[in-house]
């Protein structure tokens, strides 16, 4: 079915979409493969290999990120309406870096729990929901830093502590900003 044709039945747009997202999603995952495998068995740098198979450098490296963080033999672990923006993202919110080698156990547990959570809450289509309730929870954070710092205030010697205080009610602001941005 050709689904650029004017008149398409909405759902045929719908399930053409999540076929494409879908297709997308394992040329995404076999593409950081083979970065992977390129950079960790052949010792080439990703530049060279971004330049050989005419992909972005930045975009190669989260593709081989994600492979690096989820070994294919775990991705068949978790729920099949998970898209890979979605693994992406749990893996950015553990705070692994590929500069620290393999993720620990903590970083691959918050990941998993936080995919499941997705799946389970969001059928697995949106994580929307969930940003948006991290994002008000921080709002809550922040309100009650603001309040601390100005308790904080009124106390004698505690104008260091009222200042980191508000230096992180304002870190905690950005985080929600940034959340609700994504």
């Amino acid at each position: 079915m050709n689904t650029s044709t004017p008149g398409a039945p909405y759902e045929d747009l719908i399930s053409a979409g999540i076929q494409a997202r879908e297709e997308r999603d394992a040329c995404s995952w076999a593409l950081g493969d083979c970065a992977l495998a390129a950079v960790t068995y052949y010792g080439v740098k990703l530049t060279d290999y971004a330049r050989a198979v005419n992909e972005d450098r930045s975009r190669l490296a989260g593709l081989k990120d994600n492979a690096a963080f989820y070994k294919p033999e775990e991705r068949a672990d978790y729920p099949p309406n998970l898209a890979w923006w979605q693994f992406a993202e749990a893996r950015r919110r553990s705070g692994w870096s590929p500069y620290q080698g393999d993720p620990t156990e903590a970083q691959k547990s918050f990941a998993s729990n936080l995919l499941f959570h997705i799946a389970e809450e969001c059928g697995g289509a949106d994580g929307g929901r969930i940003v948006a309730e991290l994002a008000d929870l921080l709002d809550k954070v922040h309100g009650r830093l603001v309040y601390l710092a100005e308790k904080a205030d009124g106390m004698p010697g505690r104008a260091t502590t009222r200042t980191s205080i508000l230096r992180a009610a304002e870190y905690v602001r950005l985080a929600a900003e940034r959340e609700r941005e994504l």
